[in-house]
């Protein structure tokens, strides 16, 4: 078999970008109107953690299941992200989901979380801690929270865990 030369290698992707260029010229000659492919909108996650090496850590494997994910250093930081979230023309994607610390200075995760409920906003959250007791398993109940993770967090469960919260993401994290 001859060897390929570098034209011979990209001839088809030229033949495909002509075809589509030649057939939307056929469109607009006759006033037809072709449909725009519509991008698929990432999923973004929320996520808080006042270690920074930790929040890094985990923004990373969730970037690279193909998420959007904002990061906040604390409370204060989740909530002012969501407000700018809801307003009617808002230059920031809405969460699909909250991935915060249970202990953070100032608002913690469970003060951010009964904020959020008592303004009517009830997004699915995942609640990462270090100490994981049974009166926090009590409040992560009353609070509606979805999923609590012990530290040290396995990337691959939570980036499941994520999956199955977030409609229509897929993510897929490599162990």
């Amino acid at each position: 078999m001859p060897a390929r030369t570098p034209l011979a290698r990209i001839r088809p992707a030229v033949t495909a970008v002509r075809r589509g260029a030649a057939t939307r010229a056929r469109a607009a000659a006759t006033g037809r109107k072709m449909p725009l492919a519509r991008p698929q909108a990432r999923r973004c996650v929320l996520l808080a953690d006042d270690d920074d090496e930790l929040r890094e850590l985990l923004a990373f494997v969730l970037r690279r299941s193909g998420l959007l994910v904002v990061e906040a250093r604390d409370g204060a930081e989740v909530l002012a992200y969501v407000r700018r979230s809801l307003a009617a023309d808002a230059p920031v994607p809405r969460p699909d989901v909250l991935i915060t610390d249970y202990g953070m200075p100032g608002w913690s995760g469970f003060d951010v979380l009964d904020a959020l409920r008592k303004a009517g906003i009830n997004i699915p959250v995942i609640v990462i801690t270090a100490n994981g007791s049974d009166e926090l398993q009590a409040e992560a109940a009353r609070l509606r929270v979805r999923a609590v993770m012990d530290k040290p967090i396995d990337p691959v469960h939570l980036c499941e865990t994520v999956a199955e919260l977030v409609p229509g993401s897929a993510p897929a994290c490599a162990g």
